[in-house]
């Protein structure tokens, strides 16, 4: 029989169904493969650096957000993904520095839904997803919506 290339896109597919199953192991094991035929990879980045601060590896957690941060750098996902991490690593003013920017960068509104988005797919454990969200009422205080 011949076997024929697996495409990048069904890679990606295959790694984040096991990462959505619970299978931390083989997804960061499919997503190391994908990053490094892609290095500009931003959503591969992510991923690795969700699974591995699930894993408690915060400092290469880290790492990885900060290069799907780099790669794109107007995505909110990535950056309260990097302010979850900071926390989970104990760098807590690292992680409000960037809500600060955040807040400062974008609506209160447009952080909340990605928020609810991340928390649809739990990549953000809940006690850090509680800080992030702390940090944010910090800096929306007096803000009135109608």
């Amino acid at each position: 029989t011949t076997e024929y290339p697996v495409s990048p896109a069904y890679q990606y597919l295959a790694a984040l169904s096991a990462y959505r199953t619970g299978d931390i192991d083989t997804s960061l094991q499919k997503m190391q493969k994908i990053v490094k035929q892609s290095l500009n990879n931003h959503e591969g980045m992510y991923l690795i650096g969700i699974l591995l601060r699930k894993k408690k590896v915060y400092e290469s957690s880290i790492l990885f957000l900060q290069r799907a941060t780099r790669l794109l750098p107007n995505t909110i996902k990535y950056q309260l993904a990097l302010a979850a991490a900071y926390y989970a690593d104990g760098k807590n003013s690292m992680a409000e520095k960037i809500i600060e920017d955040a807040f400062n960068k974008y609506s209160l509104l447009k952080i909340r839904n990605t928020l609810e988005s991340i928390k649809k797919y739990n990549e953000i454990d809940q006690v850090y997803l509680e800080k992030v969200e702390e940090a944010l009422a910090v800096y929306s205080e007096g803000i009135n919506f109608l």
